[in-house]
């Protein structure tokens, strides 16, 4: 079941530490509503689309573009990851901003 208790808007992304297959670092913008998660992150020229769930526990399940994305909520920070053909492994951090 969905929570409204992480609603709000959140920004970061997904810091790379070199690059894989040409893959770098992105920045993120995502708004949660009564735990429905969706936004976009940038990478480059190209903008992905981010979406999902946010549990009243604070666990996340989500997609980042086509990846899986899991990850939980501590207070306002979310921390994750995900895991793509392309680009390998990823971890994800946003923050809340409002």
């Amino acid at each position: 079941m969905p929570s409204a208790l992480f609603d709000g808007q959140y920004a970061g992304g997904s810091p790379r530490s070199g690059e894989t297959n040409g893959c770098g670092a992105t920045i993120a913008a995502v708004t949660i509503t009564d735990g429905k998660i969706s936004g976009t992150y940038k990478e480059r020229n190209y903008t992905f689309n981010v979406s999902g769930t946010a549990a009243p526990d604070g666990k996340v399940t989500g997609k980042w573009c086509n990846n899986r994305s899991i990850g939980n909520f501590t207070g306002t920070h979310f921390a994750g990851t995900y895991n793509s053909k392309e680009c390998g492994p990823g971890t994800i951090a946003l923050d809340k901003t409002d």
